[in-house]
């Protein structure tokens, strides 16, 4: 499945990965692999898993995630997405859906 900052396809970690996060790099392996091998996740990709632990969301929402987290702009970054999660996807170790995602809460948001 190719992604496009347009589309509607909500990303998320799936769920038989397994990862753990260092400063400046993840290592993720997907544990339906037959012979499993960590990935190093560095740079933008490493940022963008930090986000995807924070939840699901679009290439939009993960953009508007990193410019928070980043100081760059999510028009800027958004270009940059679809590849990324691409590979991610290559390497079993994110799921694209179709699905509408439910509200997510921020903090100090109250319903």
């Amino acid at each position: 499945m190719q992604s496009t900052a347009a589309d509607a396809t909500t990303w998320h970690i799936g769920t038989s990965v397994a990862s753990h996060s260092e400063d400046e790099v993840t290592f993720a392996l997907c544990l339906e692999e037959t012979d499993p091998l960590p990935h190093a996740l560095a740079g933008g990709a490493h940022l963008l898993w930090q986000v995807l632990c924070l939840g699901p969301g679009t290439a939009e929402d993960l953009a508007e995630r990193l410019a928070e987290a980043t100081g760059a702009t999510a028009e800027d970054l958004l270009p940059q997405l679809p590849p990324l999660l691409d590979r991610l996807l290559e390497l079993r170790l994110v799921t694209p859906s179709e699905e509408a995602l439910p509200h997510r809460e921020e903090p100090g948001e109250s319903g």
